[in-house]
């Protein structure tokens, strides 16, 4: 597990994330599980329509699915909660 702490000017965020080995028969992947955690400080989206962060608690995930080759990183696979992420920004209702 790591930590980093980094600002985006979106949100502060502290990450936290695991890699494990895929669950699947498929020696050649690895799965790492991401969660994403920090306070909304920044400003999302513009002109008219943006927010400016209130400090409200972000709290998302990803997954990212690697294929090895070789010894290096041959393909990245990466899927993010968007929808829950724009939910707690309050850019769409829940």
């Amino acid at each position: 597990m790591a930590t980093i702490s980094k600002s985006s000017g979106l949100v502060t965020l502290i990450n936290v994330f695991t890699v494990e080995p895929a669950k699947q028969q498929q020696l050649d992947r690895v799965i790492g599980r991401l969660r994403f955690t920090g306070h909304f400080t920044g400003t999302f989206g513009n002109a008219a329509a943006a927010r400016q962060g209130d400090g409200r608690a972000i709290d998302f995930t990803a997954t990212d699915i690697y294929r090895i080759a070789n010894g290096r990183i041959a393909e990245n696979w990466h899927l993010e909660d968007n929808l829950t992420l724009l939910q707690q920004l309050g850019a769409v209702s829940q």
